[in-house]
């Protein structure tokens, strides 16, 4: 027979490893979630940029800025900043919102 005093506790500590359990699953996957959209964001704001780049030397009929938020609008970014200095092109694009969104910088064309 048990002690009065200890009925229960068991149950105390399944539900203690349970919570850790869910709470370390849930960070896991947030920082999944994360090194996915910054991948993504990555390969938006490479795209872009040669979109753009590739409009600064006549190779895309639109303006490189254009061509550049039509290409990170196509891989579900947004296109946050864009400069051209000659044939190079400087793109800043956003993937997501709120604490699991990513930013991403990309540069084309010919080295300075």
């Amino acid at each position: 027979m048990r002690p009065v005093g200890e009925r229960g506790s068991a149950t105390v500590v399944l539900i203690a490893v349970l919570a850790t359990t869910s709470i370390v699953t849930a960070s896991l996957l947030g920082a999944a979630g994360h090194r996915v959209a910054a991948a993504r964001a990555r390969g938006a704001a490479d795209a872009a940029a040669l979109a753009a780049a590739a409009a600064t030397v006549g190779l895309v009929t639109d303006p490189p800025c254009v061509a550049a938020a039509r290409l990170a609008r196509v891989n579900a970014a947004v296109l946050v900043g864009c400069g051209v200095d000659g044939a190079r092109a400087r793109v800043e694009v956003s993937v997501g919102t709120g604490p699991l969104s990513a930013h991403a910088v990309a540069v084309a064309g010919p080295r300075p």
